[in-house]
């Protein structure tokens, strides 16, 4: 998973070097297993890279309740946001 990481963010950091700002638009997001959403938090939260990258989720609300690892990833994200 390590080398997952590792390769998104270099892809990310390249592409944003050439095509800035990058806009990733991912759906059914509900669907997303544990180390897919962990690659997305590494994204997200890489504070080394200069190019903004927004990423938009999609998901089927009606899905997704409060023990759903989409639901509690949302929630880590948004508390690490207010640190």
């Amino acid at each position: 998973q390590e080398r997952w990481k590792y390769a998104f963010r270099t892809l990310f950091r390249v592409l944003g070097s050439h095509y800035s700002p990058i806009v990733l638009v991912l759906d059914d997001l509900q669907w997303a297993d544990t180390p897919s959403l962990e690659v997305i938090d590494y994204l997200i939260s890489d504070s080394q890279n200069p190019n903004p990258l927004m990423l938009i989720g999609c998901f089927r609300s009606n899905e997704v309740d409060g023990s759903h690892n989409l639901s509690m990833k949302i929630c880590q994200l948004m508390k690490k946001k207010d640190l």
